[in-house]
C-alpha cells in the first residue's frame, strides 16, 4: 500500500501516484493505511509494506499501534519510504507570512541596532492558538512534561529570548531569615557556612538590565541554583528592579538557591538582540523573531505536539525504515510489551525529551 500528501483515503491505496482521471491512487493517511493492514494481514503470504511517498506527514495525535497491527513473524508489516526519497513524520506546522515588525510601540523595546532586524508572524491569524505553556522543569524533576512551543529554523532550534546572550548572572545574596525560610539546604553539606540551598524564596543579583524591561508574568530563570551539575528552569514571580531582588514562584527547584551560582532570564520580549532568537506573545498570538538568515530563503516550524507521535502497546514483528521524526513538544516513540518492533535507518531530532522509550518485551530497537 501507498501514502502520499497528494492522495486520498476513498482510493484503494494500490497505486503510489494518483491515476490520470484521478479516480484512484495512494492513501492520504497512516491511519488508513493501518486500517487496511488490519483487514489484511491475516490472508498475507509475505511482508506487508506501507510506503510513503515523499513529504512531510504532519501528525497532530498520537497514532496508536495495538495487537490488531502486528505482523507474523515471517510476515512483518513494515513503514518505509519510497526508495530515494525523503519522508518525514512532524509535530509541528509550518510558518509563512513573517513580516517586518512596523509597530513602533513594541519596536521601541528593543535596542535600537536590531529594531530594523526584528520580524513578526501573526500565529492567531494562521489558525494556530495553542502555544503551551513555560513549566518548572530540570533535574530530578519528573516525570518528563512536554514542553512549550517552539521555534525551528532551517531545521534548527531557535533561542528563547535571554539574558544574558552568552555569560551568566550570578546570585549575590540568599537571605537566611528564619520566619521567612522556605527550605533548610542540606544541613550536611555547607557552602560559606550556610547549608546549601536554604533560602526564603527570593535572592539578589548585581545587575541593573532587567529593570528596564516591561513587567510580565510569564519571565522565568534557567539556572545551577546550588550545584553544578543540577540546572532547573523556575518561574520569576517578581522583580524589583531598583533592589535588584527575584522572588521565585513555587514550586521551587529541588536543591534551593546559594550564594555565587550562575542563572539566566529568558523569555524576555525585550532581549531579542541577537540572530536566532525568539519571543512568543501568548496573549496577541504573535511571535517575534531575530532570523539567523534569509526568511524567504528558509523555511520556519513551531512545535504543535504534545503527545507521542506513535504509540506500540501489546504488538509485534513491525518496523520502521528510513524515515524522519522531528519537531515535536514531546517524544517521538513509546514501545511498551512488544516484541520484534524495529526502527532502522530512522532519524530522530527537534524533539523535546528523549526520542523512543522501550518498557517491557524483547528484540525491540
Amino acid at each position: 500500500f501507498y501514502v502520499s500528501n497528494i492522495g486520498n483515503d476513498s482510493w484503494s491505496g494500490r497505486l503510489d501516484m494518483p491515476n490520470g482521471s484521478k479516480t484512484d491512487g495512494p492513501f492520504k493517511t497512516i491511519q488508513r493505511a493501518q486500517d487496511e493492514v488490519r483487514k489484511n494481514i491475516s490472508a498475507e503470504k509475505r511482508s506487508v509494506d506501507i510506503v510513503f511517498r515523499a513529504g512531510e506527514y504532519y501528525i497532530n495525535k498520537t497514532v496508536e499501534f495495538k495487537t490488531g497491527d502486528s505482523g507474523k513473524e515471517k510476515i512483518p508489516v513494515r513503514y518505509i519510504a519510497y526508495p530515494g526519497e525523503k519522508v518525514s513524520f512532524i509535530g509541528a506546522k509550518k510558518i509563512i507570512g513573517f513580516e517586518k515588525l512596523q509597530d513602533k510601540q513594541i519596536s521601541s523595546r528593543f535596542d535600537k541596532k536590531v529594531q530594523n532586524k526584528i520580524y513578526v508572524c501573526d500565529l492567531k491569524g494562521a489558525g494556530i492558538t495553542e502555544y503551551g505553556k513555560l513549566k518548572q522543569q530540570g533535574f530530578g524533576r519528573n516525570p518528563k512534561k512536554p514542553v512549550q512551543m517552539e521555534l525551528f529554523f532551517n531545521g534548527k532550534p531557535m533561542l528563547l529570548a535571554q539574558y544574558p546572550n552568552q555569560e551568566w548572572l550570578k546570585i549575590s545574596y540568599v537571605p537566611q531569615t528564619e520566619s521567612e525560610l522556605k527550605s533548610k539546604g542540606e544541613e550536611d553539606a555547607l557552602k560559606d557556612g550556610i547549608p546549601a540551598g536554604k533560602h526564603c524564596g527570593y535572592f539578589k543579583y548585581s545587575d541593573n538590565r532587567p529593570a528596564s524591561w516591561n513587567k510580565s508574568d510569564d519571565i522565568w530563570m534557567h539556572g545551577y541554583w546550588t550545584w553544578d551539575w543540577a540546572d532547573a528552569y523556575d518561574k520569576v514571580k517578581s522583580i524589583d528592579g531598583i533592589n535588584n531582588i527575584v522572588k521565585v514562584d513555587t514550586p521551587y527547584n529541588n536543591y534551593g538557591y546559594t550564594k555565587g551560582q550562575r542563572f539566566r532570564f529568558i523569555n524576555i520580549l525585550e532581549e531579542i538582540d541577537t540572530p536566532g532568537e525568539y519571543y512568543i506573545d501568548r496573549v496577541n498570538g504573535k511571535l517575534y523573531f531575530y532570523p539567523p538568515s534569509d526568511l524567504e530563503k528558509g523555511s520556519a516550524y513551531v512545535s504543535t505536539l504534545e503527545d507521542l507521535m506513535l504509540s506500540l502497546n501489546n504488538c509485534e514483528n513491525i518496523s520502521f525504515e528510513d524515515i524522519t521524526f522531528e519537531y515535536s513538544r514531546y517524544a517521538a516513540v513509546k514501545i511498551k510489551d512488544c516484541n520484534n518492533i524495529v526502527f532502522a535507518g530512522c532519524t530522530f531530532r527537534n524533539l523535546a525529551v528523549e526520542p523512543v522509550s522501550i518498557e517491557g518485551g524483547k528484540n525491540n530497537g
